[in-house]
């Protein structure tokens, strides 16, 4: 049996279905996200919610220019996406591997990791030297397939927090 799902570049045509995975999901949901872990501390930050804040800056980051973004395909239907840009430094192109989702009832089928290699090798081939893709420690799923696709570790960061009003 063949891959039941097809990869290609997305196009402005995808983003309402790649804004909505974002959406309704849950593809963000279980404290996988610092702004998720910020609001359960502190409260609701801004006007929107940490989850409509996710989807909002993964909608303006997928329709930046100089971001590739691919979607996959299912039956007709997105069944998900990845996105990634290429930084320039001095001395060198970082590619980061920058958002990526599938619809929980298209998981484990190998989505997820052949759109981030489609993004790698964009990247690559756009004349990347280093790739990069950051996780929350939360995310074993991401991180073991990250670690599956050759990314290798390289520190954890920490957030602290704390109320204002509590500054002594």
């Amino acid at each position: 049996m063949g891959k039941e799902f097809t990869i290609r570049q997305a196009t402005k045509a995808d983003f309402a279905a790649i804004d909505e995975i974002n959406r309704s999901s849950g593809c963000w949901d279980g404290e996988l996200t610092s702004h998720e872990l910020l609001e359960k501390r502190h409260g609701k930050i801004d006007a929107l919610d940490w989850a409509q804040q996710m989807t909002k800056a993964v909608a303006e980051h997928i329709r930046k220019p100089g971001v590739v973004c691919f979607a996959a395909e299912v039956d007709g239907k997105i069944a998900g996406y990845a996105a990634g840009e290429k930084k320039k430094t001095r001395q060198t192109e970082l590619g980061q591997i920058s958002y990526n989702a599938v619809l929980p009832e298209y998981r484990g089928r190998g989505i997820g990791r052949e759109l981030v290699k489609h993004v790698m090798r964009n990247l690559s081939n756009s004349g990347a030297r280093v790739l990069y893709v950051v996780t929350i420690d939360k995310d074993q799923p991401a991180a073991a397939m990250y670690e599956k696709l050759g990314f290798e570790k390289l520190t954890s960061h920490r957030y602290y927090t704390m109320d204002s009003k509590d500054i002594p």
